[in-house]
C-alpha cells in the first residue's frame, strides 16, 4: 500500500519527492519494529509435568507455567479422572467375576471418598507416568487393591508400599533397601519401579491381564497355569487359566473400579475432585537433614513429611541417599529458603551418652534403637573396644520423640467417635487428624465452621461427619 503511494507521488515536484521519501522511510521504520514485537502469549496456570524438582518452583509458590495456544488452556486444567476414562479397558467388563466386585462398590461413596483423599498426593505422578510409558493410564487404580493407597503398608509376606513390592522383587528392580531407607515405601522411586515391573510382564505375556496375573502371584505361577492348560487343550487367557482364588480375583476387582469411575452417576457415586496438576513436589535437601528439622523448615507437620518420605525409616533421611524430600507443592520455597540458610551442623541433632561399666556397644545401640554399624560410624570407632567415661555420639537430640513409626499401616485403627465428635489429644493437629480419618482438612473446618489457622486445644471437640466405615482394599 505504502509503496504504491509513494510512486504516484514521487512524480510531481523534487520537492515533495524529498519529503516522500523522508515520510516513508520513518514508516517502513515503524512498520520493522512493529513487526518485532510478539503477540501476546496465554500463560497455562497448570503445568504439564511429573513430581517437579525445587529449582522449577518460582517464588510466588506456583509451578511454572508455560505458552500455549488459548483453545488449549481448557484441557490443560482437567480432571486425573478424565485421564482414567479415556483410558481403553484392557478386558471385557461384563464378565460375571467383574459384576460380582462393581455390587461391592455400588453406592459406596466413602470408599470413593477415602480412596481419592490417600491417592491425591501422588495420583498425578502415577497418570502421567503411565501416559508417558503409553501404558494403560487405569493401572493408576492398582495401589487401591494393592495397599489401599497407603504408603506405609507393610504385608505379612513382607511386600510394602504402595505398590506392595516384596524385598527379593524391590532388589531385582533396582530399589535401595537398608537400615535408613526403603524404597518400596517411596512412593516416587516404587511407582518407577512396579511401572517397571509391569512392563516386563506385559513383554513377556503379551497381554496385560496375564501381565497383572503375574504381578500378583509370580511369573513362575502364570507361565506353570498356562503350560497346563497347553497340555490339556484349553485357552490360555486371563480367564481360563487355574490360578490361586487371589489372583483370580485381582483383574475383575481393577475392572470394576475402572467400570464404576468411568460411569459413576451409573453406580451411585460421585467422584471427588481431582486436578490434574501436582499437589507435591521433590526438593533436594543436598545432603543429610533431620525428618523434623525438615518440618519445621516447611511449615509442615512432621507427620505429613513422614507419609510424603515414607522411604525413609528412621529420624532422618539416609546419609549416602537420597538426598531429597517429597513436599506439599506450597511449602517448597519456604523450605529451599530456609535450608539454604541453615547451619551445616543444625542438619542432624546429637546427643552425647557417657560409657559406663558394664555397657557395650550392643546395649547402647539397643537402648537408643539405632544399629552398632551406624555407632561405630558416627564416633569413628574401629574396633568394639570402649573406654569407660568417654562420651558417644547419639545421632537426634530425643530419638523416641523423633523416632519414624515403622508399624504396618494395617494395625492403625480409626480414633473413637463418641456420637460425632472426636475430642482432640495432646499432640493432635487438623492434619493428623484429618489423616486418621481419611478426610480433607477442610471437611473438618466446614463441618466445625472455624478458620484454616485456628489454634485447637487439647480436651476440645470436632465435630466429624462420616457416612460409614471405610471398605478396604482387603475387602474389595
Amino acid at each position: 500500500m505504502f509503496w504504491g503511494a509513494g510512486s504516484v507521488i514521487y512524480k510531481s515536484t523534487t520537492f515533495y519527492s524529498a519529503i516522500i521519501v523522508f515520510v516513508l522511510a520513518m514508516l517502513l521504520n515503524g512498520c520493522m519494529q512493529s513487526a518485532t514485537k510478539h503477540p501476546p502469549e496465554y500463560v497455562a496456570q497448570t503445568p504439564s509435568f511429573k513430581v517437579v524438582e525445587h529449582e522449577q518452583v518460582t517464588n510466588t509458590q506456583e509451578a511454572p507455567s508455560r505458552s500455549v495456544e488459548p483453545e488449549n488452556i481448557e484441557s490443560e486444567i482437567d480432571s486425573i479422572w478424565t485421564h482414567i476414562q479415556e483410558s481403553e479397558s484392557l478386558d471385557d467388563t461384563s464378565h460375571e467375576s467383574v459384576q460380582k466386585q462393581i455390587k461391592k462398590l455400588i453406592g459406596n461413596q466413602r470408599f470413593f471418598d477415602v480412596m481419592s483423599v490417600r491417592a491425591e498426593p501422588y495420583l498425578y505422578h502415577i497418570t502421567h507416568e503411565l501416559e508417558k510409558r503409553n501404558m494403560p493410564v487405569y493401572l493408576a487404580l492398582l495401589p487401591m487393591i494393592e495397599s489401599g493407597y497407603r504408603t506405609t503398608v507393610t504385608s505379612s509376606w513382607k511386600a510394602a508400599g504402595l505398590w506392595q513390592i516384596i524385598p527379593s522383587t524391590g532388589k531385582h528392580l533396582g530399589l535401595k533397601q537398608n537400615w535408613w531407607y526403603d524404597g518400596r515405601n517411596d512412593p516416587i522411586a516404587s511407582t518407577s519401579a512396579a511401572l517397571d515391573y509391569l512392563q516386563q510382564l506385559h513383554d513377556r505375556f503379551e497381554d496385560w491381564p496375564l501381565a497383572l496375573a503375574a504381578y500378583n502371584s509370580g511369573g513362575a505361577t502364570v507361565s506353570k497355569a498356562i503350560k497346563k492348560n497347553i497340555k490339556l487343550g484349553r485357552p490360555t487367557d486371563y480367564w481360563s487359566l487355574d490360578l490361586p482364588p487371589e489372583t483370580r480375583a485381582y483383574v475383575p476387582k481393577l475392572l470394576a473400579l475402572f467400570s464404576v469411575i468411568t460411569s459413576p452417576d451409573q453406580f451411585g457415586i460421585e467422584l471427588p475432585e481431582l486436578l490434574y496438576q501436582p499437589t507435591v513436589v521433590l526438593v533436594d535437601t543436598n545432603g543429610q537433614l533431620q525428618l523434623k528439622k525438615a518440618a519445621d523448615l516447611a511449615n509442615v507437620d512432621i507427620e505429613e513429611i513422614i507419609v510424603l518420605n515414607s522411604g525413609f525409616k528412621r529420624w532422618a533421611t539416609d546419609p549416602e541417599g537420597p538426598h531429597k524430600l517429597l513436599l506439599p507443592i506450597e511449602s517448597a520455597e519456604r523450605f529451599k529458603f530456609a535450608l539454604s540458610t541453615l547451619p551445616q551442623e543444625e542438619r542432624v541433632t546429637w546427643q552425647q551418652h557417657e560409657i559406663k561399666s558394664g555397657e557395650s556397644l550392643w546395649t547402647i545401640a539397643k537402648k537408643y534403637e539405632i544399629s552398632i554399624a551406624l555407632l561405630k560410624k558416627t564416633n569413628h570407632l574401629e574396633s568394639s573396644k570402649l573406654r569407660i567415661g568417654r562420651n558417644l555420639l547419639i545421632p537426634a537430640g530425643s530419638f523416641r520423640e523423633s523416632m519414624v513409626p515403622t508399624a504396618p499401616a494395617t494395625a492403625i485403627k480409626m480414633p473413637v467417635l463418641k456420637g460425632d465428635k472426636y475430642r482432640i489429644k495432646s499432640g493432635d493437629s487438623l492434619w493428623l487428624i484429618a489423616r486418621r480419618f481419611d478426610i480433607h482438612v477442610k471437611q473438618i473446618l466446614e463441618w466445625n465452621n472455624i478458620p484454616k489457622d485456628q489454634a485447637i486445644n487439647p480436651g476440645d471437640e470436632l465435630k466429624i461427619l462420616l457416612e460409614k466405615p471405610t471398605l478396604e482394599a482387603s475387602n474389595l
